[in-house]
C-alpha cells in the first residue's frame, strides 16, 4: 500500500504566466456574473458603462498601488507577533 503525501495541484505554465487550476473557480465565477448581468441589463456591457466602472475603481487602484509600494519598501511590518 502506497500513499501520496504532498500532491501538488496541476499548474499550466508558459513563458508569460503560470495558471493554477484552483484559481479557475474565481475566474469562472466572475465570467458567470458578467454574462448574467449582460443578459439582465442591456446597458451593462456598453462602452460608457465600462468607462464609468473603470473611472470609479481607479481611485481604489491608486490607493492600492501606493499601499503596495509602502509595503514593498519595508515601511510596514505585517508580521504576526
Amino acid at each position: 500500500m502506497t500513499t501520496q503525501g504532498n500532491v501538488q495541484p496541476k499548474v499550466f505554465s508558459s513563458a508569460l504566466f503560470k495558471f493554477n487550476v484552483r484559481d479557475a473557480g474565481t475566474l469562472i465565477g466572475l465570467l458567470i456574473i458578467v454574462i448574467t448581468f449582460s443578459f439582465l441589463s442591456p446597458v451593462f456591457f456598453t462602452v460608457p458603462n465600462l468607462l464609468n466602472i473603470l473611472q470609479q475603481s481607479s481611485i481604489n487602484g491608486i490607493i492600492a498601488l501606493g499601499m503596495t509600494l509602502v509595503i514593498i519598501s519595508g515601511g510596514i511590518d505585517l508580521s504576526v507577533g
